[in-house]
């Protein structure tokens, strides 16, 4: 999937009023971008993502801080917190300080802005588990392999 001009104007514009907000998911950055550089990547993966999915994307045009994270999108009714990486082989990884509550399903897409591939989903109460918990070199980290992740349909057919 490869964002149009309009949308990665978007990106571009949301991304630079994200920066400076004190985000602390930026924490996980680990190579030289810089934060709106970082933004501009998390926010154009969750903009693929809702193009995808034909879902309107609300959340992508949230900016700034709140002490309830709402999610990225929503699918059937259920919150998804969407991860984007850069590396195609990527797994996914959310940040240590991440609790399972109110958002239920993880997503992944892999790719450098603008252009994004899905990968797949997982719950989060298997994601956030202490057996996942590593230290990739800038503190705690959930890591889940991108072999384990489903398609909707395979997720959605279970049960929490």
């Amino acid at each position: 999937m490869i964002l149009n001009d309009a949308e990665i104007a978007l990106c571009d514009h949301i991304a630079v009023q994200r920066t400076g907000g004190g985000r602390t998911d930026l924490r996980m950055q680990s190579g030289p971008e810089s934060e709106q550089d970082v933004n501009r990547q998390g926010i154009g993966g969750e903009l693929a993502f809702c193009r995808l999915f034909g879902l309107y994307p609300s959340e992508v045009f949230h900016i700034g801080t709140s002490a309830v994270d709402p999610g990225d999108a929503f699918l059937d009714g259920y919150a998804i917190d969407v991860k984007s990486l850069r590396k195609v082989d990527s797994n996914l990884l959310v940040p240590g300080h991440k609790t399972v509550g109110a958002i239920p399903v993880h997503a992944l897409m892999t790719g450098t802005f603008p252009t994004y591939r899905f990968r797949g989903f997982a719950w989060s109460v298997d994601v956030i588990d202490e057996r996942n918990l590593t230290d990739l070199g800038y503190g705690p980290t959930y890591l889940y392999a991108q072999s384990h992740l489903r398609s909707w349909e395979e997720l959605h057919g279970e049960s929490v």
